[in-house]
């Protein structure tokens, strides 16, 4: 079997590219950037001139993953429509930039390459052009619901904002809906990366019998140094190092977190964050004196602080799966999620899983684990243990085994 890609972005790390190529059924993938040979700027142009502000830009062009350059193309269009997404979320940026990807998905569908291939792989929110060409020739469609549908989305943030109604979010607007049930519909499987989202698309209407289970996997080591393993460096009295790792914000829980954080006396336990609060900056004050906001850090920074926390924090209240879960997991420090994430942490083992929306939940978690340093040596090395579970050979079989059709 052989498999047409498409989607814009890195997804991490092109996981699903070089797990089709490692089983050989890469037939082609469409991307925006990416870096092809000779030029290293995927027909942009050179950007060795361009000012500091754009550096993001020159780093999208420099994309790559080993890819044989003859299974890659990049498509103009979509480069744009990243870019647009970038500078500004207008709803009028944002329809054209939807425009853009949407008619490059077109014009892919008359291409060789996507004739060539019998089953077309594409991401929720940008398949469902090429998937109607798709099913007119007779190919099997898969289609990758990286997170919540937008049905369950939306009801779940919208719990949440009567919750915190101070915190802003953006609710996905209908027209995206429509798009995606139309993708349901025309998918012959669905790929789901954790029972959340597989909930959602149940829930949503999606026949259960299409959904396969398929979690991320650590495709790009993340180059972190362990805490020290000694029990001795918890069961002192120093405050415990929690982490939380994104952007702040209601989706990601962060009111949950900084409410939980009340409950527990300063002097036992602080919070890192690594991420931008933009938008919430005037209700972050206040939490200064026991949480240091550090906002966007280069990655050699991000292992530092990695290597330096006792427990990741990821109290999502609508997340598909949470890759630095995965993160936090191979330096050895254990992860409290809420049951709206990926299924990483082992309960109780390598971390622990929290109702989702429970400031309750969350405090009485911290406080069991104040009450029980000693364990948290053996959390650590939990963690190290798990997060060999996830790796990039076990993803690239299972999706090989549901291309080529199992059930």
């Amino acid at each position: 079997m052989r498999v047409f890609l498409a989607h814009p972005g890195a997804r991490n790390h092109y996981e699903v590219a070089r797990a089709l190529e490692s089983q050989g059924m890469l037939a082609s993938f469409l991307t925006d950037f990416y870096r092809l040979p000779p030029a290293p700027v995927s027909r942009l142009g050179s950007m060795s001139r361009l000012p500091s502000q754009f550096a993001w830009l020159k780093a999208y062009s420099e994309r790559s993953a080993g890819l044989p350059a003859e299974h890659v193309s990049v498509s103009r269009r979509m480069q744009f429509a990243s870019i647009l997404r970038k500078f500004t979320r207008s709803p009028q940026s944002i329809a054209l930039a939807d425009r853009l990807v949407a008619k490059a998905m077109t014009i892919a569908a008359v291409s060789r390459k996507f004739s060539n291939a019998q089953v077309v792989y594409g991401y929720s929110g940008s398949a469902a052009y090429m998937f109607k060409a798709g099913k007119a020739a007779g190919k099997t469609l898969i289609l990758d619901q990286a997170s919540a549908t937008i049905k369950t989305a939306n009801a779940i943030m919208e719990q949440a904002s009567q919750d915190w109604p101070a915190w802003p979010f953006e609710r996905v607007p209908g027209a995206y809906q429509e798009m995606e049930e139309i993708e349901y519909e025309l998918a012959d499987k669905i790929l789901s990366p954790s029972s959340f989202v597989r909930h959602s698309l149940v829930s949503s209407g999606v026949d259960d019998g299409k959904i396969f289970h398929n979690p991320y996997s650590i495709s790009a080591p993340f180059d972190g140094t362990p805490m020290n393993l000694e029990p001795g460096d918890v069961r002192n009295n120093r405050p415990l190092n929690l982490l939380f790792v994104g952007r702040f914000c209601l989706q990601k829980g962060a009111p949950y977190l900084l409410e939980a954080l009340k409950r527990i006396d300063s002097r036992h336990m602080n919070l890192t964050v690594i991420g931008s609060t933009s938008g919430v900056e005037k209700l972050i004050e206040g939490h200064q004196s026991r949480v240091s906001f550090r906002g966007h850090l280069p990655r050699s920074e991000v292992r530092r602080a990695y290597s330096e926390a006792d427990f990741l924090c990821l109290p999502s209240v609508c997340e598909g799966f949470g890759m630095v879960q995965l993160e936090a997991l191979q330096t050895g420090v254990p992860v409290i999620a809420s049951t709206h994430c990926g299924d990483v942490a082992e309960h109780g083992l390598s971390g622990y899983r929290v109702p989702a929306m429970s400031s309750d939940a969350i405090a009485e978690t911290l406080e069991n684990i104040m009450a029980a340093r000693d364990s948290i040596t053996a959390m650590r090395r939990a963690a190290l243990k798990r997060a060999q579970e996830f790796s990039f050979e076990a993803f690239a079989r299972r999706l090989h085994f549901v291309v080529a059709g199992g059930q």
